[in-house]
């Protein structure tokens, strides 16, 4: 494999770098934000958290409508990398019960079931 220099000078790479790295904090926020609004509409402990949690969804789906151009790289490819991996490991717990092997030590379980 043959690796080739970049061309770009010193301060073009440093703000790609940061406008991937911004990009990546952007939607993890966006993603918390989310789940924050969901959880807040979802289980509401009185009137205000319904009323906010609606409006951060709201406000949300607004922003991510009229931003659409920059997140639609990079969201695609978190549920993706989710389900990759959820799907490796449920094919390693398969296999692993099939093989007598206990492929993931859950301490809970035991506690759950009553035993020692």
């Amino acid at each position: 494999m043959k690796f080739k220099r970049d061309k770009r000078s010193l301060s073009e790479q440093a703000k790609s770098s940061l406008k991937i790295a911004g990009s990546i904090v952007v939607t993890i926020l966006t993603i918390a934000l989310f789940a924050k609004g969901y959880k807040l509409q979802a289980h509401p402990e009185n009137s205000r958290e319904l009323v906010v949690g609606w409006a951060l969804l709201a406000s949300l789906v607004a922003l991510l409508l009229a931003t659409m151009q920059f997140w639609r790289i990079w969201f695609p490819y978190i549920p993706a990398y989710l389900g990759i991996c959820s799907l490796f490991g449920l094919l390693w717990l398969v296999y692993a019960e099939h093989l007598g092997i206990m492929g993931i030590y859950l301490p809970f379980a035991d506690a759950r079931n009553g035993l020692p």
